[in-house]
């Protein structure tokens, strides 16, 4: 809500606006599962005046205005699936697809017309698979993707993402000690461009965060680990309770 100018650079602005009001949502969903392993709903999801950031491009000074603005509405609807299972005894998925549409609108203050809608058809895929290598259970791997196909964020658009990881792990002396090791963005497919594309607005922003990291991890238990519960010796209040209590 800060009303104040940050520089970026000199033509790339972010500021705050100070009469910013609440949004509200409204959502109708409807679900349904199957011995628990696969989940399945359909919503409809309406926000009134919901809060984005949004780029303003000033065509006459070329100064591109990042600002926190109340959009009229978002809404989107969807179907959703979610798996969970053992599809074997050394195999764990955990996947969720999820087919949306969404349109938002706005006031478009640096265009010919003043309002203006923005819509996305996209497609969502996320799965987590757990593979044990070992017989004991001591050594798994982890495989991670993600894909988005399109979503909006205010008047962005932003397409063909894909998330990738893949990691093991290798548990050692009697689970005292764990051995990571993990690749992420294996693809290099991380980073894709938002794009702002109507009326005379046509700007993109990219960041290039380091996404694609070797990670290698060691984790150890000090402790004394023998220590045993044993049967407490009886107490007084046992002896008043009729109760038997267990300590260290």
């Amino acid at each position: 809500m800060n009303p104040f100018n940050n520089f970026i650079n000199d033509n790339n602005v972010s500021t705050g606006t100070p009469d910013l009001v609440p949004a509200f949502n409204n959502k109708i969903n409807l679900g349904w599962n199957y011995k628990n392993e696969l989940f399945v709903d359909a919503y409809y999801l309406h926000t009134s005046d919901m809060i984005n950031s949004v780029a303003f491009q000033n065509n006459d000074t070329n100064v591109l205005v990042q600002q926190s603005v109340n959009l009229n509405y978002e809404f989107q609807y969807s179907v959703d699936a979610t798996i969970y299972k053992m599809l074997n005894e050394n195999w764990l998925t955990y996947t969720s697809i999820s087919a949306f549409y969404m349109e938002n609108e706005i006031n478009a203050s640096q265009s010919p017309l003043n309002v203006q809608k923005s819509n996305t058809t996209g497609f969502f895929i996320d799965t987590t698979n757990i593979f044990d290598l070992s017989k004991d259970g001591t050594f798994k791997m982890n495989v991670n993707a993600t894909y988005v196909s399109s979503i909006l964020f205010g008047t962005y658009k932003y397409e063909n993402m894909l998330m990738s990881s893949i990691g093991v792990s290798k548990s050692l002396w009697n689970n005292r000690a764990i051995l990571t090791a993990s690749f992420s963005d294996i693809f290099l497919s991380q980073n894709q461009p938002f794009v702002t594309r109507y009326q005379n607005q046509d700007n993109r922003e990219l960041t290039l965060p380091e996404t694609q990291l070797l990670s290698i991890g060691f984790t150890y238990k000090f402790g004394n680990f023998r220590l045993e519960n044993r049967d407490a010796e009886e107490l007084e209040d046992q002896g008043r309770t009729g109760k038997k209590t267990k300590g260290f």
